[in-house]
C-alpha cells in the first residue's frame, strides 16, 4: 500500500526536475506501452503517456514513438538525459529527436518496418517507451502489441462508448491489459505536452490507471 501511495504522489506532485536528480539509482525495467486510435488522439496520448511514465517512475526522460499520425511538434531544447538517449538511439540505428525531457520517433509508414524500428528503440531505449499506432491492426502491429505493458485506448469525448468495448474484446486474445483514456477536449497545452514539457492537469486523472498498469 505505501509502494502505491508512492507512485499516486510522485505522479501529482514530483516536480521534473526531481527526475534528474535520481539518474544515478538503479534502475528497474522501463514500462512499455501502445495507444491506439485516431492520428491526432493518439499521437497526443502517447506523448503525455510517455512523460507520465517518467514522471510516475523518476526516469530522466522518455521515449515516444508515431505511427501514421502526422507531423511532429515543434522541438525545444532537450534536456541532458533526453540529448543522451537520442544520441543512443541513433547508434541503434533510430532517428530520434529530443525536446525537452522526450524524445521523439516517427516510424516507417509500411507496417513490417514500423514494427522492427519500434521494436529496436524499445530494446535500446533504458526509460519509458509509449507507441502512438494510428495505422490499422495487422499482423506485425498485433506482434508490437503483445511486447506491451499495456495497451490505451484513446477515445474521443463525442465517441460511442460502445466501440471501446469493441476494441477491448478484438485486443483480448493479445493477453495484454487494456485501459480506455477519454482525450480531453480542448485542451491548450497539447503542443507543450508533444514538445515534452509536462503532464497536462487534465490528462493525469485519465491516465492514472494506465500508469498503475504498467508500472
Amino acid at each position: 500500500m505505501n509502494a502505491l501511495l508512492g507512485r499516486v504522489r510522485d505522479f501529482y506532485l514530483t516536480s521534473p526536475g526531481a527526475a534528474a536528480a535520481t539518474r544515478g539509482r538503479a534502475m528497474a525495467r522501463a514500462p512499455a506501452a501502445a495507444v491506439l486510435g485516431a492520428p491526432r488522439e493518439s499521437a497526443l496520448a502517447a506523448a503525455v503517456l510517455a512523460l507520465a511514465l517518467s514522471r510516475a517512475g523518476r526516469w530522466p526522460c522518455a521515449l515516444a514513438a508515431f505511427w501514421r499520425t502526422g507531423a511532429m511538434a515543434a522541438r525545444l531544447p532537450a534536456y541532458p538525459a533526453a540529448r543522451r538517449l537520442a544520441v543512443r538511439l541513433r547508434a541503434h540505428g533510430v532517428e530520434a529527436t529530443p525536446s525537452l525531457g522526450l524524445v521523439r520517433v516517427t516510424l516507417p509508414d509500411a507496417p513490417p518496418e514500423a514494427a522492427a524500428l519500434a521494436e529496436r528503440a524499445m530494446t535500446a531505449a533504458p526509460s519509458p517507451v509509449a507507441l502512438a499506432l494510428a495505422g490499422a491492426r495487422v499482423p506485425e502491429i498485433d506482434a508490437l502489441l503483445r511486447l506491451q505493458d499495456v495497451i490505451v485506448l484513446a477515445c474521443r469525448p463525442d465517441e460511442d462508448p460502445a466501440l471501446a468495448h469493441i476494441a477491448r474484446e478484438s485486443l483480448s486474445a493479445l493477453a495484454v491489459p487494456v485501459v480506455a483514456c477519454q482525450v480531453p477536449a480542448g485542451l491548450p497545452a497539447r503542443a507543450l505536452a508533444m514538445a515534452g514539457a509536462r503532464v497536462p492537469g487534465a490528462w493525469r486523472g485519465a491516465l492514472w490507471p494506465a500508469v498503475e498498469t504498467a508500472t
